[in-house]
């Protein structure tokens, strides 16, 4: 009668869009970590070659998990130079 105990109704085309876009945002930042160890001669030379190789697999896997994420999603975004893969 006066709304107590109303659920209220949760917009999921807008939950959605929120959350896809904090994913694309999770993917440019996972990108941007893997080509930095990549790119990072320092981290080679001070880190165990062994070290390097397993963060640099780690940075690549949560990159790659995130991408298939976004496209069992399908999620819709202009595709940045920065993150092609070649």
């Amino acid at each position: 009668m006066f709304g107590f105990g109303k659920k209220k109704k949760v917009n999921k085309e807008s939950l959605k869009k929120q959350y896809d876009r904090k994913l694309l945002a999770d993917i440019e930042l996972a990108k941007d970590e893997w080509d930095n160890i990549r790119n990072n001669d320092d981290l080679l030379a001070t880190m165990s070659t062994e070290d390097y190789l397993v963060n640099e697999q780690l940075a690549k896997a949560k990159f790659e998990f995130l991408f298939r994420e976004a496209k069992k999603r399908k999620v819709k975004a202009k595709i940045q130079e920065s993150v092609i893969v070649r």
